[in-house]
Order: C-alpha cells, then sequence, then structure tokens
C-alpha cells in the first residue's frame, strides 16, 4: 500500500496532507494536537497488511494545526502519515534525535503543542515497481521552552557565617596565638639607649591588641518570583491551536474562564 493512498482509509478524521498529486517541495507545518500507532491497510484487498512473522505493519498517523483553509468549515487539521520502516522510519528517527536528544523517545518528541513539520523532497528508484517518495521531518519542543519561561527560579540558599574554627581549618596552620589562647600583642618598640643619657628610656608598656570579630556577611535578598499569568499562557497555547480542554490542563483554568479570557 502506498502512502499516497491513505487518505480514503481515513476519510472520517482530518484529512491527509500528501497525496498522489502533490508535487516534489510541498511541505506543511503546524502544533502536533495528536499522534496515533494505526495498522496500515492494503489498498486493494482493504485488509490489515502484517509481516511474515504476522506482526502487523504500523503506521504512525501525526495530526496537526496546520493554517490551510480550503473550505468554510476546513479547521486546518491535517494528518501526515509515516511509515515505521524504510526511509520515512529513518528519517522520523533522525527528526526525532534532532530535536529532543539520541535517548529521547517518539511520544516526548511528539508531545501535543510541539511544531511538527512535513516536506516530500524527493523519489528514488525502487525494487516494487513505483519510486519510492522521500520525506524529511522537523520537531520544534515548543513546550519545554514555555515550561521554562513560565518556571519560578530557585531561592538562593542561605549560608551562615563561619566560625573562628572553620575559618583556620580553611586557612591552614593555626597562628600560634589560638593555640595559646591569648591574641598577638604589638611588638614592643626597641629601648632608645644613646651614650647621652646615663639611665635607659624605658619603652611604654606594650598594648594588648583586642582580637578582632568577623566581619557581617550580608544575607542574600530575597527573590521574588515572577507571577504566573495563567490568562497570557492561555492565549499563548491559544494561538499554536491547542484545543481548551488541553489549555485547561496546562494552565489550571476553568474551560469558561478559558473561553472568556480568549473572547476578550
Amino acid at each position: 500500500m502506498s502512502i499516497n493512498d491513505i487518505d480514503a482509509l481515513f476519510a472520517s478524521g482530518a484529512p491527509g496532507f500528501f497525496n498522489s498529486e502533490t508535487p516534489v517541495g510541498a511541505s506543511v507545518s503546524g502544533p502536533i494536537i495528536s499522534a496515533t500507532p494505526i495498522q496500515s491497510t492494503d489498498f486493494a484487498t482493504k485488509k490489515p497488511e502484517t509481516w511474515d512473522d504476522g506482526r502487523a505493519k504500523m503506521l504512525l498517523a501525526i495530526t496537526i494545526a496546520s493554517n490551510l483553509r480550503t473550505t468554510p468549515d476546513d479547521n486546518g487539521h491535517r494528518t501526515i502519515y509515516i511509515k515505521t520502516w524504510g526511509e520515512q522510519s529513518k528519517a522520523f528517527k533522525q527528526a526525532v534525535q534532532t530535536a529532543c536528544g539520541p535517548t529521547a523517545s517518539a511520544s516526548q518528541a511528539l508531545a501535543a503543542g510541539n511544531i511538527f513539520t512535513a516536506a516530500f523532497t524527493g523519489t528514488q528508484p525502487s525494487d516494487f515497481g513505483s519510486p519510492t517518495k522521500i520525506f524529511a521531518y522537523q520537531i520544534q519542543p515548543v513546550n519545554a521552552a514555555m515550561d521554562q519561561a513560565f518556571a519560578q527560579p530557585a531561592a538562593p540558599q542561605y549560608q551562615a557565617p563561619q566560625s573562628v574554627d572553620q575559618r583556620i581549618a580553611q586557612q591552614g596552620q593555626p597562628p600560634a596565638w589560638a593555640t595559646q589562647g591569648q591574641p598577638p600583642l604589638r611588638q614592643a618598640a626597641p629601648q632608645a639607649i644613646t651614650q647621652q643619657y646615663p639611665q635607659p628610656v624605658q619603652a611604654p608598656a606594650p598594648v594588648q591588641a583586642l582580637p578582632q570579630a568577623p566581619a557581617p556577611i550580608a544575607q542574600p535578598a530575597p527573590v521574588v518570583a515572577p507571577a504566573e499569568d495563567p490568562a497570557g499562557k492561555a492565549r499563548q497555547l491559544a494561538a499554536l491551536g491547542i484545543p481548551n480542554d488541553q489549555i485547561a490542563a496546562a494552565t489550571g483554568l476553568d474551560p469558561a474562564v478559558i473561553a472568556q479570557v480568549l473572547a476578550a
């Protein structure tokens, strides 16, 4: 069964974008609405297709909210069908790794709201008669960026001032006065003895220096987390074509409130 003939099998859902008349270079893009695995069906016999070992041949049906409108009732939803084998499977796996990393799963890359783009790039010879159509896919995980934008910054951790023992331990060998329990003394002035005076002049008694208390450490100013704007987030998700029930799950707003916000 050719990927070009799948539209007839899923006429009740969102129409497929690619068909037998799609020219090379055509592409479609939009936020992901759903991604569902389905079994491929033989176009001639109408029977589900299986491999030689009995396993079902599966397709991945990705429905997006595009900006295409062909009739007054057209909501722009289009479905892209991707084979889970061959060149289409390779191109899809490469798009997942490019978007979310080498260890990412397909379900993570196909989260609702992520921007999915599919393009018909050309054909190549095939051993089965008709040439094989080559597609390229791109995924932009906008949900992760949006969650990060609304995330509250972590408050800085307060560090208590260090004790004298802790400061000495960090500086290495303590000074002699610290082990004797006495503060250091200022060096006594040398005795001024000259030949002009028969008696030596006594130097003033040494003045003991008081130990200096550790300088207080200023506590960091509290960080005020930016207020979350559920209404603004609802408008951003609505602009991406996300249904109201999914916007309600993401923002915590009641669907009726969301409808009022979007109508304002």
